[in-house]
């Protein structure tokens, strides 16, 4: 549903977009108004990374359109730095994008930041925690994270079907990586027949990827556990 609504209105969509980008220029350079500037200049650094790094023209066509996505992220930066509401959402803003672009030490940097401003940890902290620790190979931190989120949203009034798969992708990893492979695999199997229950005309995408492709991890890590457990049964 959600890449049937952008396919439909996105001309509309790039048009309006576009719009707000003239107006937001036009009140920069008549107002000289320092909110204006945090604001607007979180706003801009986020469509022009997201745009840019999620621009198939551009894996294409390379010379039709610049790559604004370090102009993106200078801006997101300046509208944490100096902002006064901005930081929040624009720091979860600028996290996402530095892991788009792999930079997971960076990433890591900006949790904490949001970490320091906060009395508990959000959904999206844990996720971004389990995700970043995953880098660097913490795999027990990774079960930690994930069975965290899975323990809060499996009773939830608004079921995500996505999410827990998600979820459990992640912890049949973690469970695998130091050494289970048995339970590993049962959690993956678990996690491929609830990935069946998923609407797709109900529920958005993942955070970072969409979940065709969450489904095509979960398959080839039962895939990989499979041949482990094989292997361990016949020696």
């Amino acid at each position: 549903m959600s890449s049937y609504r952008f396919n439909k209105f996105q001309k509309e969509v790039e048009e309006n977009v576009q719009t707000v980008i003239d107006l937001a220029g036009k009140m920069l350079k008549e107002k000289d108004d320092p909110w204006l500037h945090f604001y607007i200049g979180a706003a801009l650094g986020s469509y022009y990374y997201w745009r840019t790094a999620k621009s198939k023209f551009l894996r294409l066509i390379t010379f039709w359109m610049r790559d604004k996505r370090e102009l993106g992220l200078k801006q997101l930066r300046f509208a944490i730095e100096h902002g006064r509401y901005a930081p929040n959402e624009a720091s979860y803003v600028l996290l996402m994008a530095l892991f788009n672009e792999k930079k997971y030490a960076d990433a890591e940097v900006i949790l904490e930041e949001i970490l320091s401003r906060k009395k508990t940890s959000s959904l999206s902290d844990y996720y971004f925690r389990g995700r970043l620790v995953a880098q660097s190979g913490n795999w027990p931190e990774v079960e930690t994270a994930f069975r965290t989120i899975l323990n809060k949203i499996e009773n939830y009034k608004f079921t995500s079907i996505g999410y827990q798969v998600e979820c459990k992708y992640w912890i049949a990893r973690a469970v695998s990586e130091q050494g289970h492979k048995a339970q590993a695999l049962q959690i993956a199997r678990e996690a491929q027949l609830q990935s069946k229950q998923r609407n797709k005309e109900e529920e958005i995408e993942s955070i970072i990827e969409n979940f065709g492709q969450i489904k095509k991890n979960l398959e080839k890590l039962i895939k990989e556990l499979k041949k482990a457990n094989r292997k361990s049964v016949g020696s």
